[in-house]
């Protein structure tokens, strides 16, 4: 307990850590203030369900943002050896779980600054006071980091996984619609309906947890291979 606690502080100090949030906020949010910009220009600000769809969108921009963040969180410590020093400073588990909680903690914060311009830009497209859903942002983006950092510490490769982590949230949904029924159940569709109604105030626990059995599933297999895999 005492290296894990000792791996979080010192992670969660990290200027890079911080920077990268930062880098992913501003982008994260030009995009989605582009979305809401444009979505002013053709629609007007008394569109009806304007701000709803492009909530949407915007939750789908962290969910991936959040997602590379976790992604490059391991693999740019792996790359230049940072990781292998904290191995031996803090032990395999502790080292690998700290990291992943201190991504999540700046995906968070990620979040939460996209809920903000969400809010304000959404105030101008509605014309109406806009929707302030920080907790449910920052909670994609806990689970968007969670996902891209399991799936970069399997790939360990800095740029496929720039590549690999967007695909594990697009290709899920494209199957779903082959899958029907089924398809509620994978991960990226249900972390976005969660969202949807989470932000709306409807009851949606199955989507929630499915999300988390999905998480719980793939950080497991993601720490079994970090514990067994060589780190050279």
């Amino acid at each position: 307990m005492g290296n894990l606690s000792a791996a979080f502080i010192t992670d969660l100090v990290r200027p890079s850590l911080w920077r990268d949030a930062a880098v992913g906020s501003l982008l994260v949010g030009a995009l989605a203030g582009t979305l809401y910009i444009l979505a002013y220009f053709e629609s007007g600000p008394s569109s009806p369900g304007t701000e709803a769809v492009l909530l949407k969108s915007a939750l789908s921009l962290v969910l991936t943002g959040s997602a590379l963040l976790g992604s490059f969180a391991f693999t740019s410590a792996f790359r230049t050896g940072s990781l292998h020093l904290r191995v031996l400073l803090f032990q395999r588990i502790p080292a690998f779980a700290a990291r992943a909680g201190s991504t999540m903690v700046a995906a968070s914060a990620l979040g939460v600054a996209t809920a903000e311009l969400c809010a304000a830009l959404g105030a101008l497209v509605s014309g109406t006071t806009g929707i302030h859903a920080p907790g449910v942002f920052a909670a994609t983006g806990c689970m968007g980091a969670a996902w891209g950092y399991s799936i970069g510490s399997v790939v360990r490769n800095h740029q496929v996984s720039l590549f690999l982590v967007p695909l594990t949230l697009v290709l899920p949904g494209l199957a779903a619609q082959l899958m029907q029924e089924a398809g509620q159940f994978v991960f990226p569709l249900a972390a976005a309906d969660w969202a949807d109604r989470a932000i709306l105030s409807q009851p949606a626990s199955w989507s929630l947890l499915t999300s988390l059995g999905w998480l719980a599933t793939v950080g497991a297999v993601a720490l079994g291979v970090f514990t067994k895999r060589d780190l050279a």
